[in-house]
């Protein structure tokens, strides 16, 4: 039995056993609402609608779950659903069990490794975080976007974008320029230093800007005395971005520019090229 034809099965013996009906099945459908019904009839309809269109039976479940959360039997299907919860996860491991070519597992097991990575990793993640946002429906989330809060944050993201980007494109340039055009001491210091934001976390980066600029911080005596401000406002946003930005663009410009060489930067200098000009 293919994994869709058992999910299928799963979903019909569900609607099953939670409608009305003769023997044991009427003592557990005698709980039930009509609204709960009506909603696995929904999800068992419309993934089987799914699958005969080509596509998911998982996909038109989870649509159909999205949309019976903005319905007004929401309620009714948590409570409802609330005793079988652990019985029907169980029947999606197994269903996934079903699912699984062992023969995969045992021929390409680095595959398999990395692709448990990136679920774990990535794809997980952003299913709880979509899953947290559409807890209490979708309406609900697009209510949430319209929080001043929400606009605040957006607005900050991009103004600290909108102002580390070219800066970011100007530094990492002038960095890939020095290290790749010219021979000076102390260029393994700079390769050093555009290196270590690389090396050390985000927190570290944060804290040194802390301690620089801080109340306690190295210049804080100065910044009392011209009354400038820099932690806490969006001006240490910015330079913690720049810090741990840097050195992507840096690190992406040096092996290109290593690669191109210098010949048509001498052969212009030959025909009379100034060198901010080459």
């Amino acid at each position: 039995m293919s994994l869709d034809l058992y999910l299928a099965f799963v979903a019909a013996s569900a609607v099953l056993i939670l409608i009305p009906g003769p023997n044991v099945a009427l003592i557990v459908a005698n709980s039930v609402a009509h609204g709960t019904r009506f909603g696995l009839l929904t999800v068992a309809g419309t993934a089987l609608a799914m699958e005969a269109v080509g596509l998911s039976m998982s996909l038109g479940a989870f649509l159909a779950g999205v949309l019976l959360a903005e319905s007004e039997y929401r309620r009714e299907l948590e409570t409802d659903l609330e005793p079988f919860k652990g019985l029907l996860l169980g029947l999606f491991f197994m269903a996934v069990g079903m699912g699984l070519d062992l023969n995969v597992l045992r021929e390409q097991p680095l595959l398999v490794l990395g692709l448990s990575f990136f679920v774990l990793f990535l794809i997980l993640p952003l299913v709880t975080v979509f899953a947290e946002a559409l807890r209490k429906g979708v309406g609900a989330a697009l209510a949430g976007l319209s929080q001043p809060d929400v606009w605040a944050a957006a607005r900050l993201t991009l103004l600290t974008t909108a102002v580390a980007t070219p800066l970011n494109a100007v530094f990492g340039l002038a960095a890939a320029w020095c290290v790749t055009r010219f021979d000076f001491i102390g260029k393994t210091l700079l390769m050093a230093l555009i290196d270590l934001p690389l090396s050390v976390s985000p927190v570290i980066s944060g804290l040194v800007w802390v301690l620089l600029f801080g109340a306690s911080g190295w210049f804080a005596p100065w910044l009392n005395a011209t009354g400038l401000q820099i932690m806490f406002t969006p001006v240490a946003i910015v330079l913690a971005t720049i810090i741990v930005t840097l050195p992507y663009v840096a690190r992406e410009l040096i092996p290109l520019m290593q690669q191109q060489g210098s010949d048509e930067e001498l052969a212009a200098l030959t025909l009379g090229a100034r060198p901010a000009s080459r």
